[in-house]
């Protein structure tokens, strides 16, 4: 008789594992929940059967089964979550959660979300778990006056890692999920920013919020480049269209000089990731040395520091002339790229100033009437949006990650830079 006992016990523990444990939410990884649970089922059993109080079982009142089943099943489940007993209070520490704001490291590369997210009985309930939600879509404006302003966004969802079909409009359009799925978002283009982000379905009609940013036109830009004291603003050009400012040289002499951009408008942003230069003909090079200091805004230690990174084909590629005319050749392709180590997103007004060196070859710099053969640098200031690459992973990127790697965001004056906006030419003379 005690065998059957044994037998019985152990197939209580089965079904509460294999059947009862993954409809609560539990899973046989997390091993210490399951089997505490497994065991307040039996202690339950026990309180309408004979048949399971073996052992200790047998000695125990029927109120201390009662009290020691519900504890033990009610931890695993979520019951006590709000008193700090929970499901994952005996899990491995996690990793912290990744920070939502996007990176751009030298070359593009993918974000990977880290620790627990989406926790059954902790962020939604339980018994909820796989029901059918419909999710509504709003994307807002954050450089309007009023932040809840709703416009439609260029964005990618995916769902539990998968790419889903994005809504009709980011103003109330929906998509099908089910409660605890995990959504993500990227996207952005040169209408409106957007802030990547994840989301719980933790309900059957969940409002999801995405934070765009309006994005300035070359024209609401502004460049000024000042002397190497960094009070007096460079000479303006000899040559009107042709260059931008002049700066005097001898030969083999190098100089440091200073260039502010401005978003030179109300409610639109600029995301400041990288900088492009390129030194041409007797200008042997032009270098980033330091950020210098930013007007309406703090910054982290991170946007002052920046790397070396990718050339892509629309710079190295770039054929590059004058916008106004009256230059019978072009100088072609940019020397580099200077990465942010953290992106700049500048609001209205902003301003963020950077220290470059510039250097002379071994003949004395002249002014030069025709543009492909002045002796002059190039620094343009670009922006990146999330992309998607042919990998089907996401970047954050200046360059398209494909073969064509074109340019993203506003559509940047590489090829006709002059005009003190997005890109500036500074002639040595």
């Amino acid at each position: 008789m005690a065998v059957n006992k044994y037998l019985i016990v152990l197939l209580v523990l089965a079904v509460a594992w294999i059947v009862l444990a993954p409809m609560a939410g539990l899973s046989g990884a997390n091993t210490v929940m399951t089997l505490m649970f497994s065991i307040g089922v039996l202690f339950l059993v026990s309180l309408f059967t004979k048949a399971t109080r073996v052992g200790p079982l047998a000695k125990l009142k029927p109120l201390w089964l009662l009290v020691i089943g519900v504890i033990l099943v009610g931890i695993p489940a979520g019951w006590f979550s709000s008193l700090g007993f929970g499901p994952t209070m005996f899990a491995a520490p996690t990793a912290p959660t990744a920070p939502t704001a996007p990176t751009v490291p030298s070359q593009p590369a993918t974000t990977t979300p880290t620790g627990e997210f989406c926790v059954a009985g902790i962020d939604y309930p339980a018994d909820s778990k796989g029901d059918a939600a419909t999710v509504d879509v709003y994307c807002y404006d954050k450089e309007n006056n009023d932040p809840f302003t709703e416009v439609e966004c260029l964005v990618r969802f995916y769902k539990n890692g998968n790419k889903i079909p994005a809504p009709s409009s980011t103003i109330g359009g929906s998509f099908n999920a089910a409660v605890g799925d995990v959504i993500e978002w990227y996207g952005g283009n040169s209408t409106y920013y957007v802030d990547n982000g994840k989301f719980c379905v933790n309900s059957e009609r969940p409002s999801l919020s995405i934070d765009g940013h309006s994005v300035a036109a070359v024209s609401n830009l502004q460049i000024t480049c000042y002397d190497n004291t960094g009070a007096s603003e460079l000479s303006a050009g000899t040559t009107s269209g042709e260059e931008d400012y002049d700066i005097t040289l001898g030969a083999n002499e190098e100089t440091s000089f200073f260039c502010k951009l401005k978003v030179n408008t109300a409610d639109k942003s600029y995301y400041i990731t990288s900088i492009a230069v390129g030194a041409y003909n007797d200008i042997d090079d032009v270098r980033l040395v330091a950020f210098d200091k930013a007007v309406g805004w703090t910054p982290t230690e991170a946007q002052k520091s920046f790397s070396v990174g990718y050339l892509p084909k629309f710079l190295s590629h770039a054929s590059i002339s004058n916008e106004t005319g009256g230059s019978t050749t072009n100088v072609t392709g940019y020397d580099r790229v200077y990465v942010l180590d953290e992106p700049i997103l500048l609001h209205e007004w902003d301003e963020v100033q950077f220290e470059f060196t510039i250097e002379a070859g071994s003949t004395d710099p002249a002014n030069n009437a025709d543009f492909g053969k002045s002796d002059m640098a190039i620094i343009c200031f670009l922006d990146s949006v999330w992309k998607r690459g042919t990998d089907g992973k996401e970047y954050f990127t200046y360059y398209t990650p494909d073969t064509n790697e074109n340019d993203v965001g506003v559509s940047n004056s590489v090829t006709s830079p002059t005009g003190k906006q997005d890109c500036v030419v500074i002639e040595g003379i």
